[in-house]
C-alpha cells in the first residue's frame, strides 16, 4: 500500500471552496478530498472492511427475506442505515458528550451496535 501526503493548505482551501459554493449543508467530503488532490480519504485495508461490511449486510438481508424472517426492504438503504450510523458515531464521539455531558447517547461500537440491533429488528421482522 503506497502512503499519500495529504497537503493540509489544499485541504483547507479545498473545504473553503466547496463551503462556498454549496454552503455547509450541500458541501461533501468526497468533494474536498478530489478538489484536494485526489487523496484518498481511507486505506485500501479500511476500503475493503467497509465493503465487507455492506457484503455482509446485503448477505443477511438477502438470507432473512428468503427464510420469511424478514420483510422484503432495499438492502442498500439499511447499508446506509447502519454505515451512516457507525460513520456519526465514531466522528461525533466527543462532540456529543460535549453537547450532552450527562447523556451523551452511545459511545462504545457495543453500545451502538446494541441500539442500532434493536432499532432495526423491530423495524425489518414480520
Amino acid at each position: 500500500m503506497s502512503s499519500v501526503k495529504i497537503d493540509e493548505r489544499a485541504i483547507l482551501d479545498a473545504a473553503a471552496e466547496e463551503f462556498a459554493e454549496k454552503g455547509f449543508s450541500g458541501a461533501r467530503v468526497d468533494k474536498i478530498a478530489k478538489i484536494a488532490g485526489n487523496a484518498k480519504t481511507l486505506p485500501e485495508e479500511g476500503m475493503q472492511g467497509i465493503k465487507g461490511f455492506m457484503d455482509t449486510i446485503r448477505s443477511m438481508v438477502t438470507i432473512g427475506v428468503e427464510e420469511g424472517t424478514f420483510r422484503n426492504i432495499d438492502p442498500v438503504a439499511l447499508q446506509f442505515l447502519v454505515m451512516g450510523a457507525v460513520f456519526t458515531l465514531s466522528l461525533t464521539a466527543q462532540m456529543r458528550q460535549e453537547l450532552n455531558p450527562g447523556n451523551p447517547g452511545p459511545i462504545t461500537a457495543e453500545q451502538i451496535s446494541g441500539a442500532l440491533g434493536d432499532i432495526i429488528s423491530r423495524g425489518i421482522l414480520k
